[in-house]
């Protein structure tokens, strides 16, 4: 995605959504008026899994639960993504050999 939607994701993340419709509003909204920017973008479920993304960098899981909507954790879960980098590190630091 371009850096305007990610300014204009930051700035409505910055501000808080409410949980749940809201949400869903908002990324609906944010996808209707990036989407005649970039094309490439299919679905506001794009920016929905950009957004929760980005905010499992930077908040609790169960705050993030909260803020989307979430009824089961295990929803949340499915968009944490593994920061292969830092694995990679904390397995150097760790290994007995290194």
């Amino acid at each position: 995605m371009g850096l305007l939607i990610y300014e204009d994701i930051r700035s409505k993340v910055n501000k808080g959504f409410s949980c749940g419709d809201r949400f869903k509003m908002i990324t609906y909204w944010l996808f209707k008026k990036h989407r005649r920017i970039n094309h490439n973008l299919k679905n506001s479920k794009q920016i929905r899994v950009s957004v929760i993304t980005y905010w499992l960098q930077h908040h609790n899981i169960r705050e993030v639960q909260y803020m989307v909507g979430h009824r089961y954790i295990s929803s949340t879960e499915s968009y944490v993504q593994d920061d292969l980098e830092n694995l990679q590190e904390v397995i150097e630091s760790l290994h007995p050999i290194s």
